[in-house]
C-alpha cells in the first residue's frame, strides 16, 4: 500500500507543469500615425497577450508580462480601419521601451488618391449598406431619400467624410445651399485629403462670383493628387479670368485640356494676352469637341471676330 501511494504520488508530480517564470510588469509605449493624415485615433495595438487603444493624440501604452527570456519572438500588431496592418517587432530585453512613432499606410490605391477618404473606408458594414442605398438614390436623382439614408449613416458613423459629402449634393440640388456647403465644409475638415467637397466648394463659391475662394478651394484641391482633378482646374482658370490673371489662367486650362471646356477657357486667356493665333486654335478645338456645348454659339462668334482682328 505504501509503495501504491508512493508511485501515486511521483506520477501526480510528474504531470504537474513546470513553474513559469515571469519578468515584471513591462511597457512598451509609444504613438501610431496614419501617413500623410497625422495621429492615428483609436488604432487597436495587440502584442505579448495584451492589448491597447490610442488617444486622441495616437499614443498608447502596452502594458503586461512576459516569459523569462524578454520580447524574445513577441511583436506588436498595430490596425487600423481603412490601413494596412502593421507588425513591429519587440527588441530585447524585457522592461520598458519606446517604440517610438509607427506609421500607418492607408490602404487607397494610386490612381484612388484624393477621391477615397480612408476615414470612410473604417466605415462599419451597416453604414456602407446605407451608403450604398443613398449612391442608388443618387443615381436615381431622389434626393431626399439620399439625405435620409445619409442622415442615418451619420448617426452610426459621424466622422465619414464621404457621407458628409453625399449629404452635401442631396442639400444643394433640393436648393438647401447653406446647407450644402456647412456639409462640404465638414466633409473637407474631416479629411483634407479627400477632394470631391474642395471641388464642390470651389465652385460654389464660383456661382456666387467669390473668386478669391474659388481659388484657394481649387488649390487645395490640387495639391495632392491634380492628375486625377481636371475639373478643379477648370474652375481655377474661370476665377483666373475673373480676377484678370491671364497667365495663371493659361496655366490652369492647359492643365486642364482633356476637358473640351479648357479648349473654351483657354482660348479666351490667349485672346486676353494677344496671341491670337493660338486662340484661334484653341477656339476650333473646342468646337471640335464639343459643337453642341451650351456656349457654342458664343465660342464661334469670338472666333468669327477674332479671325477679323487678325
Amino acid at each position: 500500500m505504501k509503495l501504491l501511494s508512493a508511485v501515486l504520488f511521483s506520477t501526480a508530480a510528474l504531470a504537474q507543469p513546470p513553474p513559469v517564470e515571469f519578468v515584471s510588469v513591462f511597457n512598451a509605449y509609444g504613438q501610431v500615425e496614419v501617413e500623410g493624415y497625422g495621429p492615428a485615433v483609436r488604432a487597436r495595438l495587440v502584442g505579448c497577450g495584451v492589448d491597447s487603444t490610442t488617444d486622441s493624440a495616437g499614443r498608447f501604452t502596452l502594458s503586461g508580462r512576459v516569459r523569462a527570456g524578454g520580447y524574445l519572438g513577441c511583436s506588436v500588431q498595430v490596425t487600423l480601419p481603412g490601413c494596412d496592418p502593421l507588425e513591429v517587432p519587440l527588441p530585447a530585453p524585457a522592461g520598458s521601451v519606446n517604440l517610438g512613432v509607427l506609421i500607418l499606410k492607408p490602404s487607397i490605391k494610386a490612381e484612388q488618391a484624393g477621391s477615397v477618404s480612408f476615414l470612410s473606408l473604417g466605415a462599419p458594414p451597416e453604414v456602407q449598406k446605407l451608403k450604398q442605398r443613398a449612391l442608388k438614390s443618387i443615381q436615381e436623382s431622389k434626393w431626399a431619400d439620399a439625405q435620409r439614408s445619409l442622415q442615418s449613416a451619420l448617426q452610426r458613423y459621424e466622422t465619414d467624410p464621404e457621407s458628409w459629402h453625399g449629404i452635401g449634393l442631396s442639400y444643394r440640388q433640393q436648393g438647401k445651399r447653406n446647407e450644402a456647403r456647412s456639409a462640404f465644409e465638414k466633409a473637407a475638415a474631416l479629411d483634407q485629403r479627400f477632394v470631391p467637397p474642395l471641388i464642390e466648394l470651389s465652385l460654389m463659391a464660383l456661382q456666387e462670383k467669390s473668386w478669391t475662394i474659388a481659388i484657394e478651394r481649387g488649390r487645395q484641391a490640387l495639391q495632392h493628387n491634380p492628375a486625377n482633378f481636371p475639373q478643379a482646374r477648370i474652375y481655377l482658370a474661370t476665377a483666373f479670368l475673373n480676377t484678370g490673371d491671364f497667365a495663371a489662367a493659361e496655366q490652369e486650362a492647359r492643365g486642364a485640356t482633356p476637358l473640351p471646356k479648357a479648349h473654351h477657357l483657354l482660348g479666351v486667356a490667349l485672346a486676353k494676352l494677344d496671341r491670337l493665333p493660338e486662340a484661334i486654335q484653341q477656339f476650333e478645338q473646342f468646337l471640335t469637341l464639343a459643337p453642341n456645348a451650351p456656349e457654342a454659339a458664343t465660342v464661334r462668334e469670338h472666333l468669327a471676330m477674332l479671325k477679323v482682328r487678325q
